[in-house]
């Protein structure tokens, strides 16, 4: 990937060659430049780099993501020395992570876009001499260069730190790998689960007497974007006082065992082999989660002080006046007593009670969270107000959230606070029933329209039936327009609103029939009233009725 501060990692497929052109014309030190190019040789880790990228694209830097070549546009060089777009027809999909899911938004793979934000992407061959050329004259402009291929492989493309260093010598070039570009392993692919493993991260990760666990989230590759952004920062700063670029070697492994911190340090200084340990402290008690009667509790009495105000939480007082507790250090070393002591009194009251009892005591407690009570947490929605949303570049309004829109009717204003209040799937199961709500209106509409055009028609003359026959004609004609051009806007508006949550096929289709039936009904419903209100109308015994 490219990257510029006005940053520059191709990803999406797509560059307009005026931002190429700012690019080049304003690019500074600044800039950074993120090249993560996937269509050669083995795709190594789908989340490091343009973790390390998106973060320099919120910073400021305008960011390019080169992807491997696919059913989309190409930035190409025009005989004119600027570049043109070009579509593709090219097999392939771009990124690997654009089809990592469900869950999807539309067509879109919701892990892509969580790494993919601030970033413009290009589709490039480097197998092609062209493509290879494109990304020469790209380096040319960029600041940084972000690359995660196995080790060398770039350089027989030509496209290595020392050819990109001679077309650009402020080019700061950042090697992305699972095991760095040197030693026995440096030409095995390499992923965050690997890298997590071969460090000793699942070694120490799980039940005290379980299996080793993964982490939940993706740690290693996050943990090596962190390093790559901050060395590339570093990188800038230097260049601003030597005006030459630098190549940065990063890779996972040793990203993730720099992380170990001071499990490492207890195995090199004390050598003491670490151990899974859950969610509890190896060297502090108690920190760690504790059952309560409907959840989990997490607390940290990381001084004696904080000890004395838990066992007083607890109503436990005497624990402070037991010898074996009366430092951490007993305290770790009699560790099982007191936390079989700790946990059974925790099982008598619910998280809440406890929290409450804490609160104000400067001991650090928090309830172990689901993603959905996390984002419904009081301190996580101060931070919701922050978020900026972004308009997705390619898929219009279907991604952009439903409070910008501009809807046209009440119902649709009342979409807008269930969609700030309510989780997804029950407002989509609300939104569903609104629509309904929603069609049977429009049959009453459509039901109004027909009778209007019934009873609208002009009292024939005396003995003349041809006036009213014609009229009635003519009538049977608007009557036709108006009940189809209401179904068809209705219909439209109805799918539009579905299609802009994204995949909610079985809705919109529910919807559609449901729609179709009432109108059908509608149809008949009027019909019914025509032979007999036409009769009475042309034998004269109906009175006119004007609307």
């Amino acid at each position: 990937m490219f990257a510029t501060f006005r940053a520059f990692q191709s990803r999406t497929g797509g560059l307009r060659p005026a931002a190429l052109t700012t690019a080049a014309a304003e690019g500074s030190p600044s800039g950074a430049s993120e090249r993560r190019p996937r269509g050669v040789g083995h795709k190594r880790r789908v989340l490091a780099g343009p973790f390390a990228t998106m973060i320099l694209g919120d910073l400021g830097a305008e960011v390019i993501k080169v992807e491997k070549p696919g059913q989309f546009r190409a930035l190409l060089p025009s005989n004119k020395g600027n570049y043109m777009i070009k579509p593709t027809c090219c097999l392939g999909v771009g990124d690997d992570t654009r089809a990592w899911g469900p869950p999807f938004v539309g067509s879109e793979s919701v892990y892509f876009l969580s790494i993919n934000r601030n970033k413009k992407s290009l589709a490039v061959d480097l197998k092609n001499p062209r493509g290879a050329e494109v990304v020469r004259e790209l380096a040319g402009v960029c600041d940084v260069l972000v690359e995660n291929y196995l080790p060398g492989k770039l350089q027989e493309m030509g496209l290595g730190f020392e050819q990109l260093g001679g077309v650009n010598p402020q080019l700061i070039y950042c090697s992305i790998s699972g095991y760095g570009q040197t030693g026995p392993q440096a030409q095995s692919p390499g992923y965050d689960s690997i890298a997590s493993a071969v460090s000793g991260m699942m070694h120490i990760t799980g039940p005290e007497d379980g299996e080793p666990v993964r982490p939940g989230v993706a740690m290693t590759d996050l943990a090596t974007g962190l390093y790559a952004h901050g060395a590339i920062m570093a990188a800038l700063l230097q260049r601003h006082k030597t005006g030459r670029g630098g190549h940065i070697d990063c890779n996972l492994l040793s990203s993730q065992v720099s992380c170990l911190s001071h499990i490492a340090a207890n195995y090199l200084n004390a050598g003491k082999e670490a151990r899974r340990w859950g969610t509890a402290h190896e060297s502090i008690v108690p920190y760690q989660g504790f059952k309560t009667k409907d959840g989990h509790i997490v607390v940290a009495a990381g001084n004696d002080k904080q000890f004395v105000r838990v066992c007083q939480v607890l109503e436990l007082i005497e624990l402070t006046q037991d010898p074996n507790y009366k430092s951490n250090k007993l305290r770790v070393k009699n560790r099982k007593k007191l936390l079989h002591t700790l946990s059974q009194r925790f099982q008598q009251e619910k998280t809440a009670d406890w929290l409450r009892r804490f609160e104000g005591l400067g001991v650090p407690v928090g309830p172990i969270n689901s993603i959905r009570e996390v984002f419904s947490e009081p301190q996580t929605c101060i931070c919701l107000e922050r978020f900026l949303a972004v308009v997705h570049p390619t898929m219009f309004l279907r991604f952009r959230p439903l409070r910008y829109r501009l809807l046209c009717c009440a119902v649709d204003w009342l979409l807008i606070l269930l969609d700030c209040m309510t989780p997804l799937l029950v407002y989509r199961t609300i939104l569903a029933l609104l629509l309904i709500c929603k069609s049977l209106l429009f049959f009453f509409i459509l039901l109004y329209c027909g009778m209007r055009v019934l009873y609208v028609l002009k009292r024939p003359g005396p003995g003349d039936g041809g006036h009213g026959a014609e009229s009635w004609n003519s009538m049977k004609k608007k009557a036709f327009k108006v009940i189809m051009i209401t179904l068809v806007f209705n219909s439209s508006t109805q799918l539009l609103q579905l299609s802009l949550l994204g995949p909610v096929i079985l809705y919109a289709s529910i919807t559609l029939i449901l729609q179709i039936t009432l109108v059908s009904l509608c149809i008949s419903i009027v019909s019914s009233f025509i032979t007999p209100l036409l009769y009475l109308h042309r034998a004269g015994k109906l009175p006119c009725i004007n609307f």
